[in-house]
């Protein structure tokens, strides 16, 4: 596994477009604005880079941050518990807490390497096999929990 704090990347959204967008929320609280970009416009699994943006309504703790994405990745099969674990801590390396207007950013520039970002600032890159992948089916996958969201995210639905 690599972890990287440098930014080796130029902002993926200088040449992206939007694929869609939707609002998170949970109960009666929106947490977050959610945009998917791709080169195209339009999503293809095999095409990178592909960039999820969160533009974040609350504050939020990275260690909060991280039980979510433990409960998401809990509901994949074929992802082991040591695999996401080994994850969760290069993430817990990488992700602030978060405030309110914050923007993060995923970039995936292939199956097994994602940059985040905070605004502008390369907060650090993690290339582990199938990583990306896995982070960014959280939101756009086949066992996404938000599945109308998912279609949003896709371009599928308004």
């Amino acid at each position: 596994m690599l972890i990287s704090c440098l930014p080796p990347f130029a902002t993926a959204s200088e040449k992206l477009q939007v694929v869609g967008s939707t609002r998170f929320s949970v109960l009666w609280f929106d947490v977050y604005d959610a945009t998917l970009y791709s080169p195209s416009g339009r999503y293809q699994q095999e095409q990178y880079p592909l960039q999820l943006t969160l533009d974040y309504l609350r504050d939020i703790s990275a260690q909060r941050l991280l039980n979510e994405t433990r409960k998401q990745w809990k509901t994949v099969p074929d992802l082991d518990n040591t695999q996401r674990e080994q994850w969760l801590a290069e993430l817990s390396r990488v992700w602030p807490d978060i405030n309110e207007s914050d923007r993060l950013s995923f970039i995936l520039h292939s199956e097994d390497k994602g940059e985040f970002r905070m605004f502008d600032e390369s907060l650090g890159v993690i290339e582990s096999p199938g990583f990306a992948r896995a982070f960014i089916n959280i939101w756009i996958g086949p066992h996404s929990q938000y599945p109308s969201q998912a279609k949003k995210l896709l371009g599928e639905t308004k």
